[in-house]
């Protein structure tokens, strides 16, 4: 009577199984991209002759610190320098050509 019933919750079950198992290869297929990616950046990193320092500074990537803080070196690289720290649309420029100088290096 339930014959139909039984089939439909086998095949079901079967089908949970291989949904987990595509997960765990999807998670790690992605695990693999990351890696190999962050290999990439790293090769073009010392392709250009730059520290990660460098690289990080010529993006304009800065770590995030309370903002008193970063008043007070905002000040201090004013005086020192006697420029402005630069602004956004400096750091979008300076993006734009490192995106140049990566896309040459393929």
């Amino acid at each position: 009577m339930f014959e139909k019933l039984i089939r439909i919750r086998a095949e079901h079950e079967r089908n949970i199984l291989r949904f987990e198992e595509a997960r765990a290869k999807m998670e790690e297929s992605a695990a693999k991209l990351k890696e190999e990616e962050a290999t990439a950046l790293v090769g073009l990193i010392e392709k250009v002759k730059m520290t990660p320092e460098q690289l990080a500074d010529y993006l304009g990537v800065k770590d995030e610190k309370p903002s008193a803080l970063k008043k007070k070196k905002d000040t201090a690289a004013k005086e020192t320098t006697g420029n402005p720290v630069k602004d956004s649309d400096d750091h979008n420029k300076e993006n734009n050509e490192m995106e140049d100088i990566l896309n040459e290096s393929y």
